[in-house]
């Protein structure tokens, strides 16, 4: 069973740059199950230059504006049984968040 919970992005207070945005880009690890969107970290690396400005214009207009897209407000939480307890109690299972890829480019940019 999925469900759908808010998440709390933290914003850098910086504008970020193309060196920082491509060094995320190349450090998101690959085979990444992705969010709501369906969008992929292997997607935004084959989208070359281009991709990485967009990504770019859209992580600094985001910073500048303080405001994120409204997709990005949700995230799909998947409980993964630990394989102690009994399968119907809650304490059994633990959460897996399914978080936007480019949405961690814009937390984490300014990481690196």
């Amino acid at each position: 069973m999925n469900g759908i919970i808010g998440y709390r992005l933290e914003l850098k207070k910086d504008q970020q740059t193309i060196d920082e945005v491509a060094a995320t880009l190349k450090e998101m690890k690959r085979h990444k199950t992705s969010g709501l969107s369906g969008l992929v970290a292997e997607m935004l690396r084959a989208t070359g230059d281009i991709g990485t400005q967009w990504i770019l214009d859209l992580c600094n207009s985001i910073v500048k504006e303080g405001c994120i897209p409204e997709d990005w407000k949700s995230c799909v939480v998947l409980p993964i049984y630990k394989g102690k307890g009994g399968p119907m109690e809650g304490g059994s299972y633990r959460g897996i968040i399914l978080l936007e890829q480019a949405m961690k480019v814009v937390e984490t940019g300014k990481d690196l």
